[in-house]
């Protein structure tokens, strides 16, 4: 068939299918007025209600002047962000309990206690590891003396660029030293983990 004879006979034909589908859509749409339902009418209701006219509205009773407490002593305050130095020792008093039983004076009780962590000074992330996206954890063991100071620092790292600005973070730190018998000592291989996280 030519080109022209099928656009003669198709564009009469889509017009009248149009037209068609026009007239059956308008018969759809087309219902009718719908009655409209008057609406329910409800009882106002006030949520601010006042109180009737008749009932007298009791003043509020005026406050109590007290005396403003006195102000707090002003907290001390340290500027210095890096702890003591490794050389000073640390002092505290190490209670010692007696004990009664049933009428019988025991010995004084010592107290054991492990090194307790005063100053924690977190690693700086090295660059080499933070441009690279690494990361990884140390794993050090140290001693800590009786001053309290870490010693003998030893890391075993996930990578190897983390060992030495672990190292370093641990030597600023600051421990009360451990105690046996109710005397300062020095604890061999106290352990901890040191994590590097880019996140964190």
């Amino acid at each position: 068939m030519p080109a022209m004879l099928r656009f003669a006979l198709g564009v009469p034909a889509a017009a009248g299918i149009a037209i068609l589908l026009f007239i059956g859509m308008r018969g759809l749409i087309a219902i009718g007025a719908i009655p409209v339902e008057e609406p329910e009418v409800r009882e106002k209701v006030d949520i601010f209600q006042k109180p009737p006219p008749d009932e007298p509205v009791s003043p509020r009773e005026p406050p109590v002047q007290t005396d403003p407490p006195p102000a707090p002593a002003p907290a001390e305050v340290s500027t210095s962000t890096k702890p003591s130095p490794p050389d000073a020792p640390v002092r505290g008093i190490i209670p010692a309990f007696n004990m009664t039983l049933d009428g019988m004076e025991t010995a004084p009780i010592q107290i054991d206690q492990n090194p307790q962590p005063i100053v924690r000074i977190p690693p700086s992330y090295p660059p080499r590891a933070s441009q690279a996206g690494k990361e990884g954890h140390c794993d050090l063991v140290f001693d800590v003396g009786l001053n309290g100071a870490p010693m003998n620092i030893r890391a075993a790292c996930t990578d190897a660029v983390f060992a030495k600005s672990a190292e370093r973070a641990v030597e600023g730190w600051k421990y009360n030293p451990g105690v046996r018998d109710g005397a300062p000592v020095v604890m061999r291989g106290v352990q901890t983990r040191i994590l590097f996280d880019l996140d964190g």
